[in-house]
């Protein structure tokens, strides 16, 4: 998936997806059992979580994310992150 980075709770930040549909679709197949409008109104935002990749972006950057699907304990399926990109924020601004 890929979207501008975006600060989520506290210093934490998250990718606001473009390709939303597609997510929504790639959801619903393989039975994710996340919440995609955790962050509230418009596109989802996808957490990023591997601290060398926040450390590589900042708010207002465009990333790339591939992930896979896994079977938690319990049986919820998430997701593991697998490779990740970020270009600078060529706009020169912040985004929320």
């Amino acid at each position: 998936m890929h979207g501008r980075v975006v600060r989520t709770i506290g210093k934490d930040i998250g990718i606001r997806v473009r390709n939303e549909a597609e997510l929504r679709e790639f959801w619903r197949i393989q039975q994710m059992g996340t919440d995609l409008d955790w962050f509230g109104k418009g596109p989802p935002v996808v957490s990023i979580g591997r601290k060398a990749d926040i450390r590589s972006c900042k708010p207002g950057d465009e990333a790339s994310l591939t992930f896979v699907v896994e079977v938690r304990p319990g049986g919820k399926r998430g997701t593991r992150a697998v490779a990740f990109e970020a270009r600078p924020d060529e706009r020169g601004g912040m985004s929320r």
